[in-house]
């Protein structure tokens, strides 16, 4: 049996400033969840190094190398955070590279308002974390 914690510890890894991040921790702002903003890659390594975040979302456009360069590092430490990629645009390319990462989810940024809230909350049924997802659903 898996205990639950009170609040869930959330990562959102954007690059630039993007409008999609800042709607998400809005709308998380209702939620059990404590949001993580990490200013650099090694910020965000360190979080997810640490143990206790229960989800990544992260830009594909992050800082110098980029999010899945990002989650890559992550899988070669042997972090299996669960994440969400959010790209501008996903070409075959990155859509074989996150799916070889074991990316939950890419969603299109600029489709971001019809996605990105419902692959958060599959992501959090994948998770365990029922009680949010179907508390939330139609938030």
């Amino acid at each position: 049996m898996t205990i639950q914690p009170e609040i869930y510890q959330v990562m959102i890894a954007q690059g630039r400033q993007r409008s999609w991040a800042d709607e998400l921790a809005q709308r998380l702002s209702s939620l059990p969840v404590e949001v993580h903003w990490p200013r650099t890659e090694s910020d965000a390594i360190g979080l997810a190094a640490a143990g206790r975040l229960q989800l990544g979302i992260v830009d594909d456009a992050l800082w110098q190398a980029g999010g899945l360069d990002l989650l890559g590092r992550l899988r070669q430490m042997g972090i299996d955070l669960p994440c969400l990629l959010v790209s501008e645009e996903p070409t075959q390319r990155i859509l074989a590279r996150a799916l070889e990462l074991e990316v939950l989810t890419v969603i299109r940024a600029a489709a971001y308002r019809e996605t990105l809230w419902p692959a958060v909350i599959d992501a959090f049924q994948r998770i365990g974390a029922v009680d949010i997802a179907t508390a939330h659903w139609r938030n």
